[in-house]
């Protein structure tokens, strides 16, 4: 994206109702981006419970919502309130403390919590710490440094290599070390997560384990701003020539992975009038909600206009449900990413969307973006 267009991306997305510009001149997401930030968290939340494919116990701490925006804010641009002071008594652990013993944790273990602002749900920052014992902490910073870039990376389907790693020279002499996610664009770069390693613990946190000494390793990802992040890097512009190429027309689409499409499908009538359509397409669009796939359901007299509004939103499958699905059972079926359109039976419709958001989820990255740290 070149730099004059960053505001064009973002007219786009408010047009949308993924972001929401108001009288303060600050960009706030709109019900389709808290769709987006919803599905990133529960990724987020996922990803962190399984590292260097082994899993880990996960204890999460409820925190209360803040309810000054401006302090919120403030605690998400300073690095100190969410990695050098990850403040369990703030969060009432010592009050908790007898429900996680009964657990009995071991190392390695973690701690999740999470912080949105009661005025401004959109600001959401989810932290965890890793309590681990000395000889293995080293071992477990590096890895997850390049682990949690990776995962920022897997996300992005267009530009992976945007995410990039920014660390400080790394001294096992110092108790406190940090690095950082950023997406990079346009000689900007925004933080996506902090993540630090200390060998200083408090007494509660030895306590937890009931040991005397153990090390952490803390990230603090603001999923918030990745929201945003994935969002810029999805858009895409090209431009063509109608038909009788005396216009050019711009088509503009968000190529958001899957798991962050906040719509995974459009069941799309050819006539809502016709009461079997419509009974067929709400059969289709409760069965596939009732398997977790994201479902909006409409009718359309131009299937071309409705394709360009659902890949304007990102929104991964459009379905056709039409006069064909009533005589033979059939329905189209047309892929944001290729554009092409494939007739399938109606009952297979949930298994072959199942197994290609499965597949993306399979996705690789090139060789030396997975290699790469920075």
């Amino acid at each position: 994206i070149m730099a004059y267009q960053i505001k064009d991306v973002l007219l786009h997305l408010a047009r949308r109702g993924l972001i929401l510009n108001d009288t303060s001149n600050k960009s706030r997401l709109g019900p389709l981006g808290i769709g987006i930030m919803r599905n990133l968290y529960q990724e987020w939340r996922r990803s962190v419970s399984i590292f260097g494919g082994k899993a880990y116990n996960v204890l999460e701490i409820q925190s209360a919502l803040v309810d000054d925006e401006d302090r919120l804010l403030r605690s998400l641009d300073d690095s100190n309130s969410l990695l050098h002071s990850w403040n369990l008594d703030r969060d009432d652990l010592p009050s908790k403390m007898n429900s996680i013993r009964m657990m009995n944790p071991t190392l390695p273990f973690v701690l999740i919590r999470s912080m949105n602002s009661m005025s401004c749900n959109e600001n959401f920052s989810a932290s965890l710490r890793f309590f681990c014992a000395p000889k293995e902490s080293q071992l477990l910073y590096h890895n997850w440094k390049k682990e949690r870039t990776t995962w920022w990376r897997k996300l992005s389907i267009n530009r992976p290599g945007r995410f990039i790693l920014e660390e400080d020279s790394f001294d096992d002499s110092k108790t406190f070390n940090s690095a950082r996610i950023m997406l990079s664009y346009n000689n900007h770069k925004e933080v996506v997560e902090d993540i630090s390693y200390s060998q200083d613990s408090n007494e509660i946190e030895k306590s937890i384990c009931s040991v005397d000494t153990l090390h952490t390793v803390t990230c603090s990802s603001h999923i918030d701003k990745g929201v945003l992040a994935y969002l810029i890097d999805s858009y895409q512009c090209r431009q063509s020539l109608e038909a009788n190429d005396t216009k050019q027309l711009e088509y503009k689409s968000l190529k958001l992975h899957p798991r962050l499409a906040p719509i995974k499908a459009a069941v799309i009538m050819s006539d809502i009038n016709r009461i079997h359509i419509l009974e067929l397409a709400g059969h289709l669009t409760k069965k596939l909600n009732s398997a977790e796939i994201c479902t909006w359901m409409e009718s359309s007299q131009n299937m071309e206009e409705s394709y360009r509004k659902h890949d304007e939103i990102g929104t991964v499958f459009c379905i056709i449900v039409d006069d064909d699905t009533i005589k033979y059972g059939d329905v189209k079926i047309r892929h944001r990413d290729t554009g092409l359109q494939e007739q399938i039976h109606l009952i297979d419709v949930k298994l072959c969307i199942e197994r290609d958001l499965q597949n993306s989820y399979q996705h690789t990255l090139p060789p030396d973006l997975l290699d790469s740290q920075t």
